[in-house]
């Protein structure tokens, strides 16, 4: 069945000869398969610009340094929708600067090289700019290439009075994101200054993308354990605060793409590191906060114990409204599996999720997963298809992403449509507990308004 034809997908459905519980695309394997063999599902068409894209990913993470600013080396294509998808989120959140200028790569630079070209559009950049940092990032076209723009930066650092920091995105090499933002973050490595006195009881939180994270539940439970935040980024930092990352005891890591700066860090300025990816069970998060306890030598389950009771209310609460509905679950952040899990303890049907790589994490969930939903199946989260496929042939009460594009889409099925853009600017089990009030009273699609003004009222901002 050809992509996008929904009236031949329609009609299937309306047939009833496709109940959801034996629908199986391409490119989609049962859970138990996964738990049993090891196996993960093949990527499916992928169509541009995919969610696996690095080259928009980097130009969201550099628009949330202060004072910084990114030259993005790209075809015009590339950069239009980079420039509309910072410019969304910057009127959704209010941890994002639209910082981002662009060195169209055209037809006559792929023939004949466009070194001059980079090199003195730096130079005026800086010049008209003023920033504190540069980033200059490539994108698929100059990789493929072979424009040699590392070389440029390293001529320009000479004439530009700041840091010049240089960032390969790696994307056609790549089905995912992860090596243009594992490369970003690396690369504020050469900003930090090691020395000075080591902070007793201070923490990092990296890749946090909430500037409202002192405000936050993981934030409290570490104060009230006597721990202070040092630094915060790639979000709520510029160059002052990166220089004196190095001063802190810990390192506390909020995503999975941060281990290899966190590796480096280690290595380079001894600051050990604990990785805090959003669990969504209410046992997952204890279990979270007991280990981070016995990283900080601490006990910090006192403090995260009324969160706990919390969500256990809210999952008796949702059985209400939720049992026996049925939802698909397409996130790239966080534990799925768990949050699957979570959903299910509420009484609800997952029928399919679509994950976005598996982790070690992911399949220990999966397992625990396959005890509550046997008739899960997988799908590689790469792309929009066979995403639309499962819509319109399972029609689930619920569809459950982050981000929004796919909001007419499940309207015109009936789908509830709700999304997690909330999701960077919590953690711990608030997090866990706003899916719930998302699902029942979220309001569908990107909700960007809604969200700015609650992030402004949780600030103080007027």
């Amino acid at each position: 069945m050809p992509l996008g034809d929904n009236d031949a997908v329609s009609n299937v459905c309306e047939s009833g000869d496709a109940p959801w519980d034996s629908f199986d695309p391409r490119g989609m394997i049962p859970l138990a398969e996964i738990v049993e063999t090891g196996s993960e599902p093949e990527i499916t068409a992928p169509i541009y610009p995919g969610l696996g894209c690095g080259f928009f990913t980097v130009s969201l993470i550099i628009s949330t340094i202060r004072r910084a600013c990114s030259v993005m080396i790209a075809p015009a294509l590339c950069a239009h929708n980079a420039r509309l998808l910072v410019s969304h989120w910057e009127h959704s959140s209010m941890d994002i600067e639209n910082n981002l200028v662009f060195i169209l790569y055209e037809e006559d630079d792929i023939i004949h090289g466009a070194a001059e070209k980079i090199r003195q559009a730096l130079i005026e950049i800086y010049e008209q700019n003023r920033p504190d940092v540069l980033f200059v990032v490539t994108s698929c076209l100059t990789e493929i290439v072979g424009e040699d723009v590392e070389a440029v930066v390293r001529q320009v650092r000479g004439t530009i009075p700041i840091p010049v920091l240089f960032i390969k995105t790696e994307n056609f090499t790549t089905l995912t994101a992860r090596q243009g933002m594992e490369n970003t973050l690396s690369s504020l490595m050469d900003l930090m200054e090691p020395g000075g006195e080591r902070l007793k009881n201070s923490v990092n939180i990296i890749g946090s993308n909430a500037r409202e994270f002192p405000c936050t539940e993981l934030s409290w439970v570490l104060e009230k354990a006597g721990f202070r935040i040092n630094t915060v980024f790639p979000s709520r930092c510029d160059l002052g605060l990166l220089r004196s990352a190095p001063r802190a005891e810990y390192n506390i890591l909020m995503n999975r793409n941060c281990a290899t700066l966190a590796d480096n860090m280690e290595r380079e300025f001894g600051i050990p590191y604990f990785r805090f990816e959003q669990a969504y069970a209410p046992e997952s998060i204890l279990a979270k906060y007991r280990d981070l306890g016995d990283f900080l030598g601490v006990d910090l389950q006192p403090y995260a114990q009324s969160g706990h009771e919390k969500l256990q209310k809210a999952i008796l609460a949702a059985r209400e409204k939720l049992g026996n509905s049925s939802i698909i679950l397409s996130l790239s952040m966080g534990r799925i599996f768990d949050l699957a899990i979570l959903l299910s303890l509420a009484g609800m049907k997952i029928p399919v999720i679509a994950n976005f790589e598996m982790t070690d994490d992911d399949r220990a969930d999966a397992c625990r997963l396959l005890e509550l939903s046997e008739s899960t199946r997988v799908v590689k989260n790469i792309s929009w298809h066979p995403l639309d496929e499962c819509i319109a042939r399972i029609r689930p009460d619920y569809f459950l992403a982050f981000g929004g594009p796919e909001a007419p889409y499940c309207a015109g099925y009936g789908v509830k449509h709700r999304n997690v853009t909330f999701r960077p600017h919590l953690n711990g089990f608030e997090a866990a507990v706003r899916i719930f009030e998302t699902l029942i009273k979220g309001k569908p699609g990107y909700s960007t308004l809604v969200l700015r003004e609650e992030m402004r009222a949780k600030a103080g901002v007027a």
